[in-house]
């Protein structure tokens, strides 16, 4: 083989080992990520008036979590409270809990800021 040639780069199967552990973080991660949906929801349905109308998402951004919570339009103000107070204090329970687990988790508003 030349100077110009390059050996092609091997490829070696992953470590199973390896593997298991990150497939542990992964459930793991998801698993808290639910709670945290639902500690978002027991909270939001106290608060708003038809608690049946709201819908709660969890999306994975790299390394947080985003909680996203949708409610009824008559229900928006609601949450939000006077100067985002409401809101505030849902983002700050949450955020809390999720750094007790290391973690990183924001709420938002669907179709808000």
């Amino acid at each position: 083989m030349s100077d110009d040639e390059t050996a092609p780069a091997a490829t070696t199967p992953a470590d199973p080992a390896q593997e298991a552990p990150a497939r542990a973080d992964r459930a793991a991660a998801a698993a808290a990520a639910d709670r945290y949906a639902e500690l978002t929801r027991y909270i939001v349905e106290r608060i708003v008036s038809v608690p049946e109308a709201v819908t709660v998402r969890v999306i994975p951004r790299g390394r947080s979590t985003v909680i996203e919570v949708e409610v009824g339009d008559a229900d928006k103000g609601k949450l939000i409270g006077k100067s985002g107070r409401n809101i505030d204090a849902v983002r700050a329970v949450v955020r809390a809990a999720g750094l007790r687990a290391h973690q990183r988790v924001q709420v938002e508003l669907a179709g808000h800021r």
